[in-house]
C-alpha cells in the first residue's frame, strides 16, 4: 500500500515507509500500475511508437484520415474508460452538475451514448493494445467484458488507495490533488498556497531541490471549482515532473496519450486534453477567470487554432477547464501549455478502503 509513497521518496518528492506487507503489497501495486497503463493504452487504441510508425511517409491528407478513425475509435471507448473509473456500489456517485443559464444559451449537444460493453470489448479486441489488456485481465480471471469491466473496477479502485489522503498531509498541510498521466512519469502530488514562488525550488517534503513541486496557481480556487484551473511544473531534462506536458506539440503523441487523472480529496477527474501549443505570459489562459462559457468559447477556439494536435473533445456550458502549463525554449520566456477539459466521475462519502483483488 505504501510502493507510490515509497516511490516518491526515492524520487526525492516526500517520505514514506514500506508497507507491512513488504514483496505481497509491491506486487499489488505493480499489478494495479499495469492494469491501469494497458486500460488507457487500450481506450487510445495505440502508443506513441504504433502512431509514428502508422503515419511514417504519408501525405497529410492519410495522416488526417488516421487522426479521424483514431477520433472515431476514441469516442467509443472513452465510454469504457469513464465506467471502469466510475464507483464501485458502496461509494457516492456524483451527478453532472446544472448549467447555469447566461445570457448566451449553450450549443445544443448530443446525449452521450449509453456503454454498450461487448460493443467496446469488440472493438478493443481488433487493436493491439486493447488485446493486450482484455488478454492480460482474463489471465487473472477476469473473462469476457462484463467481468473484465468490473476487474478494471476493482484494480482502480485499489490503485486509487494507495493514494494516501492522510498521510500526504501529515507531510504537507497544502496537499490539494494527485496528477497522473498513464505511461508516463507524471504521477505526482499537487499543492497550492498563497505564494507561486514557494514551490518553485522546493520538493513535496519542503527540502531545496530545483526539481520543485507540482503546484496550483494560487489565484485558483480550492477543488478545481474556477471556470479554468491552472497547474505549473518544471521541464525537467530527466523526463520527470511536467516534461511529458512538452510532448503533446506532436498529433502521435497526443493520440497515445489523450486523457489523464486528477485526484482531489473530495472528487476525482478524468482530464480530456483539447489543445496543446507554445506560447508566452501574456496568453488568456493566464488570466486565470474565464468569465462566461462566451469567453471559454472563443478562448478554446483561438487555442484549437494554434494547437499542435487536433482532438475532437467537445465543451459545453457549465464544463471545466484545467491547464498545465511548463517551460519550453522557442523563444525568451516560451512556455508550453496543454489544455484539458475536466469530468467529474465521483467523490468518497468518505474514505473507503478498498481490499486488492486477489
Amino acid at each position: 500500500m505504501w510502493k507510490r509513497l515509497l516511490a516518491l521518496m526515492l524520487a526525492l518528492l516526500i517520505c514514506s515507509a514500506a508497507s507491512a506487507e513488504g514483496t505481497t503489497e509491491e506486487e499489488r501495486f505493480e499489478t494495479a500500475q499495469t492494469v491501469m497503463e494497458s486500460l488507457f493504452e487500450a481506450v487510445a487504441g495505440t502508443n506513441y511508437e504504433m502512431e509514428r510508425a502508422a503515419k511514417k511517409g504519408l501525405r497529410s491528407e492519410e495522416k488526417k484520415l488516421i487522426n479521424e478513425q483514431n477520433a472515431a475509435y476514441r469516442e467509443q471507448t472513452v465510454l469504457w474508460l469513464k465506467e471502469a473509473l466510475t464507483p464501485l456500489e458502496e461509494e457516492q456517485i456524483i451527478p453532472e452538475p446544472t448549467p447555469v443559464p447566461t445570457e448566451t444559451p449553450a450549443p445544443e449537444s448530443s446525449p452521450e451514448p449509453a456503454l454498450c460493453p461487448e460493443t467496446v470489448y469488440g472493438m478493443m479486441l481488433a487493436t493491439a493494445p486493447g488485446q493486450a489488456y482484455i488478454e492480460m485481465m482474463a489471465a487473472m480471471g477476469y473473462e469476457g467484458a462484463e467481468a473484465c469491466l468490473e476487474g478494471t473496477k476493482e484494480w482502480y479502485a485499489w490503485w486509487r488507495s494507495t493514494i494516501d489522503v492522510e498521510k500526504l498531509r501529515e507531510i504537507n498541510a497544502d496537499y490539494a490533488a494527485w496528477i497522473y498521466l498513464p505511461g508516463t512519469m507524471l504521477d505526482y502530488p499537487v499543492v497550492q498556497c498563497d505564494d507561486n514562488d514557494y514551490y518553485l525550488k522546493r520538493m513535496f517534503n519542503g527540502e531545496s531541490n530545483s526539481c520543485g513541486t507540482i503546484f496550483i496557481d494560487a489565484r485558483n480556487l480550492p477543488e478545481f471549482a474556477d471556470s479554468n484551473t491552472l497547474l505549473y511544473g518544471h521541464h525537467m531534462r530527466n523526463g520527470s515532473m511536467f516534461k511529458a506536458i512538452s510532448y503533446y506539440d506532436e498529433q502521435e503523441y497526443f493520440d497515445a496519450h489523450p486523457y489523464m487523472l486528477i485526484l482531489t480529496p473530495e472528487a476525482h477527474y478524468l482530464v480530456e486534453l483539447i489543445a496543446g501549443y507554445t506560447t508566452d505570459s501574456s496568453d488568456h489562459c493566464y488570466d486565470i477567470a474565464l468569465s462566461d462559457f462566451r469567453d471559454m468559447n472563443y478562448y478554446l477556439t483561438k487555442a484549437r487554432q494554434k494547437s499542435d494536435f487536433d482532438s475532437a473533445v467537445t465543451v459545453i456550458e457549465g464544463d471545466r477547464l484545467v491547464t498545465l502549463s511548463t517551460c519550453a525554449y522557442a523563444f525568451e520566456n516560451a512556455r508550453y501549455i496543454a489544455i484539458g477539459k475536466l469530468t467529474q466521475l465521483w467523490e468518497y462519502v468518505e474514505p473507503v478502503a478498498a481490499p486488492a483483488p486477489q
